[in-house]
């Protein structure tokens, strides 16, 4: 892109130096940018915001606060630097005060609204000037701890202020101070998913920042808000991904909730309720959640408190049973081939994707898992979903039905690719009694109707798999 090259560094050219001050200036000088993207074809019909995203640049005034940043960082620990703290430190001044040093203001500011420092916190107002002095506080000091970079297992002097102080959560009580509305908790949830995923340092072994962060997601518990559940499982899902790279953090984690009062593994419990939730978020809970069942396959006390303490399995397995409720309960035939619904076929149907999305989750789950997960969820999904749903649909009594009941069983069947998982499956069809007949019984007994050759496909296959225990083929072809 032309502009990048030719026109945006005349832009920024000593920016620090002579940078706009005012809310009209700076948009005057956004006005170049936005009018630059507008001209791509393609984008017009889109807004600024989107533009840029899609372009991957940062608007003006972002790109001049990380210049300002990066500025400062450079000044904090360049050459420049090391004679400002050795000047520090020939007053007794060490690392935690050089920043000290710049934030006595905003710290002052968080201790006047802290109740358990200032009885008269709860009565007191907090102004628009302090608001706005502690929000350019805390994105100075984000960018600020993200480039740090501290050698050897040392903290940097950005960190072990933020550690000592307890910054992070002051800005959590100073955040419950004003109206902790959506947008603010938004706002939190993405602040902590910028700073796990791009710091490098090892932030989440330090308990004054995980102890915060476990308040907020507890703040989160329960929320209805889309947006919120949005960020809510994109933090989660990177808290998990983190802790399957390092799992000295999971009991960190432990101890932590532990702290707070929780009876539960926090940051399981409050994935467990987007399991069957369609959609990008489901399957970043789902992704997330798989991350621990991996790591349960080799540590006994996430495995027992899953088994035990959770309710992982049982919604698990139901939700399967809600989710086989709204499937369409009669298909569109086609011919001879009726039974045998390809992947073409049902990315057509929502509701039968996202059964298919969670009978894939319970199969990966069962693969990966602690073998006391695994027995669970298996047993749940056949005393909670195969004989109290399948059974009785196996049975129904008009042709439609009993077609499409016949088309999702041997499509299941053909999913499932666990031997735990296909070994209930073939339990269901060889050994359960409905209303004291047998479900093999029924399905030979319509061998001579009209959807006789799905019917002999699944016998013929369960059979099969009953002595040789490997994956069926699909039924499409047995007849």
């Amino acid at each position: 892109m032309s502009y990048s090259a030719l026109m945006r560094p005349h832009l920024e050219y000593c920016v620090q130096l002579w940078g706009p001050q005012y809310k009209k200036y700076m948009e005057l000088l956004e006005r170049v940018q936005r009018r630059a993207t507008k001209m791509l074809r393609g984008l017009e019909h889109l807004s600024y915001e989107d533009r840029l995203r899609e372009l991957g640049l940062f608007s003006l005034e972002k790109r001049r606060l990380q210049g300002d940043l990066r500025a400062a960082f450079q000044y904090l620990k360049g050459p420049t630097g090391k004679l400002v703290r050795d000047c520090l430190q020939g007053h007794g001044v060490t690392g935690q005060g050089v920043c000290n040093y710049f934030d006595t203001q905003v710290l002052k500011i968080l201790e006047k609204h802290d109740p358990l420092k200032n009885t008269q916190a709860k009565y007191g107002a907090i102004s628009p000037d302090e608001a706005s002095t502690v929000q350019n506080y805390v994105e100075h000091m984000l960018f600020l701890l993200i480039e740090e970079q501290a050698k050897d297992a040392s903290m940097g002097p950005i960190l072990e202020f933020v550690v000592s102080e307890n910054i992070m959560e002051k800005l959590f009580l100073w955040s419950l101070r004003r109206e902790f509305t959506d947008e603010t908790k938004i706002e939190q949830l993405k602040m902590y998913e910028m700073l796990v995923t791009q710091s490098h340092q090892p932030l989440l072994h330090h308990k004054p920042i995980l102890k915060p962060l476990m308040m907020l997601l507890s703040s989160c518990s329960g929320t209805s808000t889309p947006t919120v559940e949005t960020e809510l499982v994109v933090l989660l899902n990177q808290l998990c991904s983190i802790i399957a790279k390092d799992p000295s953090i999971l009991e960190l984690f432990f101890h932590t909730s532990e702290d707070q009062g929780a009876a539960n593994f926090l940051i399981f419990s409050l994935l467990i309720p987007f399991i069957h939730r369609e959609g990008t978020v489901g399957q970043q809970a789902r992704d997330a959640l798989l991350f621990i069942m991996s790591l349960s396959a080799e540590n006994n006390v996430v495995a027992n408190h899953i088994a035990e303490n959770t309710y992982f399995c049982p919604v698990l397995a139901t939700g399967l049973s809600g989710l086989y409720s709204s499937l369409p309960t009669k298909l569109e035939e086609k011919g001879e081939e009726w039974h045998c619904l390809l992947k073409d076929d049902w990315l057509l149907s929502p509701a039968l994707v996202q059964f298919m999305n969670s009978l894939e989750f319970c199969n990966a789950v069962i693969q990966v898992a602690h073998p006391l997960i695994r027995n669970q969820l298996v047993n749940y999904i056949y005393n909670g979903f195969l004989v109290p749903v399948m059974a009785p649909a196996l049975h129904k009594v008009t042709v439609e039905e009993v077609m499409t009941t016949t088309a999702y069983l041997d499509l299941f069947l053909r999913s499932v690719s666990e031997p735990a998982l296909l070994k209930i499956f073939l339990r269901f069809i060889l050994l359960h009694r409905h209303e004291n007949v047998h479900i093999l019984d029924t399905l030979t007994s319509r061998i001579n109707t009209p959807f006789r050759a799905n019917k002999m496909g699944i016998v013929k296959n369960s059979a099969a798999l009953s002595n040789s225990g490997s994956q069926p083929k699909c039924f499409c072809d047995a007849k």
